[in-house]
């Protein structure tokens, strides 16, 4: 069970995002932090807290995703032409940054499975050799 200090952390720490502030607006100094990160069940409490911090951001950004293309779509209809400009130049600039990132996500995706294949071979290559030598 987690003691009164490692809640507190934990709750200071998800506020701050910062380890060093949040060890001092505790009272504790960091290498206590750096004790309680060994604890496994104060390690999988902030990983678990950090997660369901995440995934609420992103619940959030997801929400507000919506309304950022609403309010391009609203500006490419501006009476203004310099608005028009600004907001179509805007969504040329994001989609064309959109595919290089997932260009460069499916060049990870082979290389990643090209690093797997290589360890799948090397520890085949290694299970043989010891084979033979029995």
């Amino acid at each position: 069970m987690l003691n009164s200090k490692q809640k507190m952390f934990i709750a200071e720490f998800l506020k701050t995002g910062e380890i060093t502030s949040s060890c001092d607006n505790i009272g504790i100094a960091r290498s206590t932090y750096t004790r309680w990160l060994k604890n496994e069940e104060f390690s999988k409490e902030l990983g678990l807290r950090q997660s369901k911090q995440y995934e609420n951001a992103l619940n959030k950004l997801g929400g507000l995703f919506s309304s950022a293309v609403e309010t391009y779509d609203n500006l490419l209809s501006s009476d203004d032409e310099s608005i028009r400009y600004r907001a179509a130049k805007a969504i040329v600039e994001d989609a064309y940054k959109l595919i290089k990132a997932r260009e460069l996500a499916e060049r990870v995706d082979i290389i990643e499975q090209k690093v797997r294949e290589t360890i799948q071979q090397n520890n085949f290559s290694s299970f043989r050799k010891r084979r033979k030598n029995f």
